[in-house]
């Protein structure tokens, strides 16, 4: 049987929901971090789609981006929603953390302290 394979860079960055999702669901996958030394070999490689990461394999199934990978493993594992007003509801709540969190990226790598605010 195949097993899910979840590569990121070893931080928490934007696989943690995904990694969040797994153990909410009690499935068992391997968690692959990479090193920042790692990634100019891994991503010539030409195994990431989009040559980025995070990266989900399962089997023959290769998805990337994030949001994608996060919505697919909610729609396997029975977590978004019921009906489709509940799954246009946990899109919604997902899409605006995404928002939220691109903001918040965007502070931490803001080198003027002025716009900081």
């Amino acid at each position: 049987m195949a097993k899910y394979q979840l590569s990121y860079f070893n931080i928490k960055g934007i696989a943690e929901p995904i990694r969040m999702l797994f153990a909410v669901a009690g499935v068992e996958y391997e968690d692959i971090r990479i090193q920042p030394e790692q990634w100019p070999s891994e991503k010539a490689s030409g195994k990431y789609p989009f040559g980025s990461m995070p990266i989900l394999v399962y089997g023959d199934i290769k998805i990337a981006q994030s949001f994608a990978i996060t919505r697919y493993l909610a729609n396997e594992f029975g977590l978004n929603g019921k009906t489709n007003l509940e799954k246009a509801n946990v899109d919604m709540i997902a899409d605006a953390l995404k928002d939220i969190g691109e903001k918040i990226g965007k502070l931490f790598q803001e080198q003027d302290e002025t716009k900081k605010g």
